[in-house]
Protein backbone atom coordinates (compact mmCIF):
# COMPACT_ATOMS: atom_id res chain seq x y z
CA UNK A 1 0.00 0.00 0.00
CA UNK A 2 3.09 2.41 0.97
CA UNK A 3 4.67 1.60 -2.21
CA UNK A 4 1.64 2.71 -4.14
CA UNK A 5 0.72 5.74 -2.18
CA UNK A 6 4.29 6.98 -2.88
CA UNK A 7 4.08 6.28 -6.47
CA UNK A 8 0.83 8.16 -6.89
CA UNK A 9 2.45 11.18 -5.14
CA UNK A 10 5.21 11.04 -7.53
CA UNK A 11 3.05 10.80 -10.23
CA UNK A 12 0.37 13.57 -9.45
CA UNK A 13 4.19 15.72 -9.10
CA UNK A 14 5.41 15.00 -12.28
CA UNK A 15 2.07 15.54 -14.11
CA UNK A 16 2.08 18.98 -12.23
CA UNK A 17 5.47 19.90 -14.13
CA UNK A 18 4.43 18.44 -16.81
CA UNK A 19 1.62 20.54 -17.22
CA UNK A 20 3.55 23.78 -16.90
CA UNK A 21 5.89 22.61 -18.99
CA UNK A 22 3.73 22.02 -22.09
CA UNK A 23 1.14 24.95 -21.30
CA UNK A 24 4.43 27.24 -22.03
CA UNK A 25 4.81 25.76 -25.01
CA UNK A 26 1.20 24.83 -26.49
CA UNK A 27 0.04 28.66 -25.37
CA UNK A 28 2.81 29.88 -28.35
CA UNK A 29 1.00 28.31 -30.88
CA UNK A 30 -1.90 30.17 -32.37
CA UNK A 31 -3.56 27.42 -33.98
CA UNK A 32 -6.63 25.32 -33.36
CA UNK A 33 -6.46 22.06 -34.92
CA UNK A 34 -5.71 18.69 -34.63
CA UNK A 35 -2.04 19.07 -35.97
CA UNK A 36 -0.96 20.51 -33.05
CA UNK A 37 0.71 17.57 -31.76
CA UNK A 38 3.16 17.37 -34.50
CA UNK A 39 3.92 21.06 -34.01
CA UNK A 40 4.80 20.53 -30.84
CA UNK A 41 6.66 18.07 -30.54
CA UNK A 42 9.19 19.96 -32.09
CA UNK A 43 9.63 22.27 -29.32
CA UNK A 44 12.41 21.34 -26.76
CA UNK A 45 10.35 22.67 -23.87
CA UNK A 46 7.11 20.54 -24.90
CA UNK A 47 9.42 17.93 -25.20
CA UNK A 48 11.17 17.86 -21.61
CA UNK A 49 7.32 18.13 -20.23
CA UNK A 50 7.08 14.86 -22.05
CA UNK A 51 9.91 13.26 -20.68
CA UNK A 52 7.90 13.94 -16.99
CA UNK A 53 4.66 13.16 -18.64
CA UNK A 54 6.16 9.72 -19.00
CA UNK A 55 7.59 9.23 -15.98
CA UNK A 56 4.19 9.89 -14.61
CA UNK A 57 2.09 7.59 -16.38
CA UNK A 58 5.10 5.38 -15.26
CA UNK A 59 4.92 5.69 -11.78
CA UNK A 60 0.75 5.34 -11.97
CA UNK A 61 1.17 2.20 -13.42
CA UNK A 62 3.23 1.12 -10.81
CA UNK A 63 0.75 2.64 -8.60
CA UNK A 64 -2.58 1.10 -9.89
CA UNK A 65 -0.30 -2.28 -9.98
CA UNK A 66 -0.34 -2.07 -5.86
CA UNK A 67 -3.75 0.06 -4.98
CA UNK A 68 -7.32 0.45 -6.37
CA UNK A 69 -7.96 3.69 -8.62
CA UNK A 70 -9.94 4.57 -5.85
CA UNK A 71 -6.65 4.92 -3.59
CA UNK A 72 -4.33 6.12 -6.54
CA UNK A 73 -7.64 8.66 -8.37
CA UNK A 74 -7.79 10.99 -5.20
CA UNK A 75 -3.78 11.76 -5.06
CA UNK A 76 -4.69 13.34 -8.35
CA UNK A 77 -5.85 16.36 -7.04
CA UNK A 78 -2.27 17.22 -5.05
CA UNK A 79 -1.35 18.35 -8.95
CA UNK A 80 -3.16 21.26 -8.46
CA UNK A 81 -1.28 22.56 -5.07
CA UNK A 82 2.11 21.43 -6.61
CA UNK A 83 2.00 23.25 -9.75
CA UNK A 84 0.92 26.32 -7.83
CA UNK A 85 4.25 27.82 -7.01
CA UNK A 86 5.31 27.06 -10.33
CA UNK A 87 2.44 28.77 -11.79
CA UNK A 88 3.04 31.89 -9.92
CA UNK A 89 6.72 31.56 -11.15
CA UNK A 90 5.57 32.11 -14.70
CA UNK A 91 3.69 34.93 -14.06
CA UNK A 92 6.21 36.56 -11.90
CA UNK A 93 4.10 36.91 -9.12
CA UNK A 94 3.76 36.23 -5.10
CA UNK A 95 1.40 33.49 -4.44
CA UNK A 96 -1.90 34.78 -2.67
CA UNK A 97 -3.32 33.76 0.55
CA UNK A 98 -5.87 33.22 -0.56
CA UNK A 99 -4.73 30.63 -3.24
CA UNK A 100 -2.77 29.04 -0.45
CA UNK A 101 -5.90 28.36 1.37
CA UNK A 102 -7.39 26.80 -1.39
CA UNK A 103 -4.47 24.72 -2.46
CA UNK A 104 -4.73 23.43 1.43
CA UNK A 105 -8.16 22.60 1.17
CA UNK A 106 -7.79 21.10 -2.27
CA UNK A 107 -4.89 18.61 -1.13
CA UNK A 108 -6.37 18.11 2.20
CA UNK A 109 -9.93 16.55 0.48
CA UNK A 110 -7.87 14.29 -1.36
CA UNK A 111 -5.84 13.10 1.80
CA UNK A 112 -8.96 13.03 3.91
CA UNK A 113 -10.67 10.61 1.56
CA UNK A 114 -7.61 8.48 1.76
CA UNK A 115 -7.81 8.12 5.21
CA UNK A 116 -11.40 7.30 5.43
CA UNK A 117 -10.60 4.89 2.38
CA UNK A 118 -10.13 0.99 2.85
CA UNK A 119 -11.00 0.93 -0.61
CA UNK A 120 -10.92 -3.30 -1.63
CA UNK A 121 -12.51 -6.04 -4.35
CA UNK A 122 -12.95 -5.63 -7.39
CA UNK A 123 -11.28 -7.46 -10.80
CA UNK A 124 -7.78 -7.01 -12.05
CA UNK A 125 -8.68 -6.47 -15.27
CA UNK A 126 -10.95 -5.16 -17.63
CA UNK A 127 -12.97 -7.43 -20.02
CA UNK A 128 -12.94 -7.43 -23.65
CA UNK A 129 -16.20 -6.04 -23.75
CA UNK A 130 -15.49 -3.42 -20.82
CA UNK A 131 -13.13 -2.32 -22.47
CA UNK A 132 -15.40 -1.16 -25.84
CA UNK A 133 -17.76 0.29 -23.44
CA UNK A 134 -14.49 2.46 -21.82
CA UNK A 135 -13.50 3.62 -26.01
CA UNK A 136 -17.44 3.83 -26.62
CA UNK A 137 -17.61 6.13 -23.67
CA UNK A 138 -14.37 8.48 -24.27
CA UNK A 139 -16.19 8.85 -27.96
CA UNK A 140 -19.28 10.12 -26.24
CA UNK A 141 -16.86 12.15 -23.69
CA UNK A 142 -15.02 13.88 -26.57
CA UNK A 143 -17.68 14.64 -28.52
CA UNK A 144 -19.58 16.43 -26.11
CA UNK A 145 -16.25 17.89 -24.93
CA UNK A 146 -15.88 19.44 -28.59
CA UNK A 147 -19.55 20.69 -28.82
CA UNK A 148 -18.73 22.61 -25.74
CA UNK A 149 -15.26 23.88 -26.82
CA UNK A 150 -17.48 25.99 -29.56
CA UNK A 151 -19.35 28.04 -26.92
CA UNK A 152 -17.64 31.57 -25.93
CA UNK A 153 -15.42 31.42 -23.31
CA UNK A 154 -15.62 27.91 -22.98
CA UNK A 155 -12.96 26.69 -25.49
CA UNK A 156 -10.33 25.91 -23.14
CA UNK A 157 -11.95 24.71 -20.07
CA UNK A 158 -14.25 22.13 -21.90
CA UNK A 159 -11.04 20.80 -24.18
CA UNK A 160 -8.91 20.13 -20.92
CA UNK A 161 -11.50 19.17 -18.36
CA UNK A 162 -12.48 16.33 -21.50
CA UNK A 163 -8.92 15.61 -21.69
CA UNK A 164 -9.11 14.88 -17.91
CA UNK A 165 -12.43 13.00 -18.32
CA UNK A 166 -10.67 10.65 -20.82
CA UNK A 167 -7.23 10.64 -18.87
CA UNK A 168 -9.53 9.31 -16.10
CA UNK A 169 -11.21 6.63 -17.88
CA UNK A 170 -7.77 5.08 -19.16
CA UNK A 171 -6.90 4.56 -15.85
CA UNK A 172 -8.97 1.04 -16.02
CA UNK A 173 -7.12 0.54 -18.93
CA UNK A 174 -3.45 1.43 -17.16
CA UNK A 175 -4.81 -0.76 -14.36
CA UNK A 176 -5.75 -3.86 -16.63
CA UNK A 177 -2.08 -3.36 -18.54
CA UNK A 178 -0.02 -2.92 -15.55
CA UNK A 179 -1.83 -6.10 -13.38
CA UNK A 180 -1.97 -7.93 -16.34
CA UNK A 181 1.99 -7.88 -16.78
CA UNK A 182 2.75 -8.53 -13.13
CA UNK A 183 0.46 -11.60 -13.68
CA UNK A 184 2.09 -12.82 -16.87
CA UNK A 185 -1.54 -12.60 -18.42
CA UNK A 186 -0.93 -11.58 -21.92
CA UNK A 187 -3.43 -12.30 -23.83
CA UNK A 188 -5.66 -9.20 -21.96
CA UNK A 189 -2.32 -6.80 -23.89
CA UNK A 190 -3.73 -7.67 -27.36
CA UNK A 191 -6.61 -5.63 -27.06
CA UNK A 192 -5.91 -3.20 -23.81
CA UNK A 193 -2.25 -2.07 -25.20
CA UNK A 194 -3.91 -0.68 -28.34
CA UNK A 195 -6.98 0.42 -26.32
CA UNK A 196 -4.74 2.66 -24.11
CA UNK A 197 -3.02 3.85 -26.86
CA UNK A 198 -5.78 5.45 -28.65
CA UNK A 199 -7.35 6.53 -25.84
CA UNK A 200 -4.28 8.14 -24.24
CA UNK A 201 -3.68 10.04 -27.48
CA UNK A 202 -7.03 11.62 -27.85
CA UNK A 203 -6.21 12.61 -24.15
CA UNK A 204 -3.18 14.21 -24.76
CA UNK A 205 -4.28 15.82 -27.92
CA UNK A 206 -7.32 18.01 -25.50
CA UNK A 207 -5.43 18.73 -23.06
CA UNK A 208 -2.89 20.37 -25.07
CA UNK A 209 -5.51 21.86 -26.68
CA UNK A 210 -6.48 22.93 -23.75
CA UNK A 211 -3.05 24.31 -22.05
CA UNK A 212 -2.95 26.92 -25.22
CA UNK A 213 -5.06 29.26 -22.76
CA UNK A 214 -3.28 32.08 -21.91
CA UNK A 215 -3.09 31.20 -18.26
CA UNK A 216 -2.77 28.13 -16.69
CA UNK A 217 -5.20 28.23 -13.65
CA UNK A 218 -8.71 27.27 -15.12
CA UNK A 219 -7.70 23.96 -17.97
CA UNK A 220 -5.31 22.94 -15.33
CA UNK A 221 -8.04 23.04 -12.68
CA UNK A 222 -10.54 21.89 -14.95
CA UNK A 223 -8.61 18.52 -15.49
CA UNK A 224 -7.67 18.31 -12.37
CA UNK A 225 -10.92 18.15 -10.93
CA UNK A 226 -12.14 15.91 -14.25
CA UNK A 227 -9.61 12.80 -14.28
CA UNK A 228 -10.04 11.62 -10.18
CA UNK A 229 -14.22 11.80 -10.85
CA UNK A 230 -14.15 9.66 -13.78
CA UNK A 231 -11.11 7.56 -12.50
CA UNK A 232 -13.31 6.88 -9.57
CA UNK A 233 -16.70 5.84 -11.93
CA UNK A 234 -14.63 3.38 -13.93
CA UNK A 235 -13.15 1.93 -10.60
CA UNK A 236 -16.50 1.37 -9.43
CA UNK A 237 -18.77 0.70 -12.36
CA UNK A 238 -16.33 -1.28 -14.36
CA UNK A 239 -13.78 -2.89 -11.71
CA UNK A 240 -16.27 -3.35 -9.09
CA UNK A 241 -14.12 -1.37 -6.90
CA UNK A 242 -15.62 -1.09 -3.68
CA UNK A 243 -15.49 1.69 -0.46
CA UNK A 244 -16.67 -0.54 2.78
CA UNK A 245 -17.12 1.56 5.53
CA UNK A 246 -19.63 2.40 7.93
CA UNK A 247 -22.00 5.58 7.72
CA UNK A 248 -19.68 8.00 9.65
CA UNK A 249 -16.85 6.62 6.86
CA UNK A 250 -19.15 7.54 4.19
CA UNK A 251 -19.71 11.01 5.15
CA UNK A 252 -15.81 11.61 5.65
CA UNK A 253 -15.74 10.82 2.11
CA UNK A 254 -18.27 12.87 0.98
CA UNK A 255 -17.21 15.71 2.57
CA UNK A 256 -13.34 15.17 1.91
CA UNK A 257 -14.16 14.36 -2.02
CA UNK A 258 -16.20 17.64 -1.90
CA UNK A 259 -13.32 19.61 0.06
CA UNK A 260 -10.78 18.47 -2.39
CA UNK A 261 -12.96 19.24 -5.54
CA UNK A 262 -14.07 22.67 -4.30
CA UNK A 263 -10.39 23.88 -3.58
CA UNK A 264 -9.72 22.99 -7.11
CA UNK A 265 -12.47 24.98 -7.99
CA UNK A 266 -11.65 27.74 -6.13
CA UNK A 267 -8.05 27.97 -7.57
CA UNK A 268 -9.70 27.95 -10.99
CA UNK A 269 -12.02 30.77 -9.71
CA UNK A 270 -9.54 32.72 -8.18
CA UNK A 271 -7.29 32.66 -11.06
CA UNK A 272 -10.49 34.14 -12.92
CA UNK A 273 -10.47 37.20 -10.73
CA UNK A 274 -6.88 37.50 -10.52
CA UNK A 275 -7.05 38.47 -14.40
CA UNK A 276 -10.08 40.88 -13.88
CA UNK A 277 -8.21 42.77 -11.72
CA UNK A 278 -5.45 42.80 -13.87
Amino acid sequence: MLVGLLCALGSAAAFAGCSVFQHLAARADPRHDARLLLRLVRRPLWLAGGVLNAAGVGLQAVALAYVPILVVAPVRLAGLPLALPMTAAIDKRRIRFDEIGAALLCAGGGAGFLLATDASGGRSALTGTQGLVLVAVAVVVDAVGAVLARRPGWRFVALAASGGLLNGLNAALLTTVSRSFAGSDTDVLVWAVPALAAVGLLALLRTQQGLQAAQIGPPLAAMTIAEPVAAVLAGVLLLGEAVPGDATARVLQVLSAAAGLAGAGLLRYLEGERRVAG
